[in-house]
């Protein structure tokens, strides 16, 4: 049904032929390649799409340089403002500070099950998103038992403190 053979991904390039000539676009190359082993392999001619959208191919042999384009870096998925840094169990599970039982536990559940990791067990998902779903569940797991922990303490200490009372 799907064939991976011809499936292709898009390296963003400067080409300068060997006329003087440069051109921008992208050189396809397969999904399981990389442009040192396109670029170095055994083929005559590079499928090459410029900046209109146009295709064509050049032969290796009129090609002088090639250049991977400067592409802007993109800011990691795991140091958003849910990250270890700065942890913050109300802000990881959205909810206001002070909140009752009930609405840490609602937004527990949301969160939780939003990603949970059976949720994405039989995706695809980069190796980057993986590991901040990954890291969001923890950080979800640990923010839920960090105000449990604290509901619980803050509970017992009215006990605590009616007993130190009566003696």
């Amino acid at each position: 049904m799907f064939n991976s053979e011809n499936a292709t991904k898009n390296i963003p390039v400067t080409v300068t032929l060997m006329d003087g000539s440069v051109q921008m676009g992208n050189i396809m190359i397969g999904l399981t390649s990389d442009l040192q082993r396109t670029l170095n392999g055994d083929t005559k001619f590079l499928e090459f799409e410029d900046m209109n959208g146009n295709r064509c191919f050049f032969g290796r042999h009129s090609i002088a340089q090639v250049a991977p384009t400067d592409i802007p870096k993109v800011k990691k998925l795991n140091s958003g403002t849910d990250s270890d840094e700065d942890f913050n169990p109300f802000r990881i599970l959205k909810i206001a500070p002070g909140s009752d039982a009930a609405t840490i536990q609602a937004a527990y559940y949301a969160r939780a099950k939003l990603y949970h990791p059976d949720r994405f067990s039989n995706a695809q998902l980069p190796d980057e998103m993986a590991r901040y779903a990954e890291n969001m569940s923890r950080l979800v797991n640990a923010a839920f038992q960090t105000l449990q922990s604290q509901a619980k303490l803050s509970a017992t200490q009215p006990e605590a403190q009616n007993q130190a009372v009566n003696l």
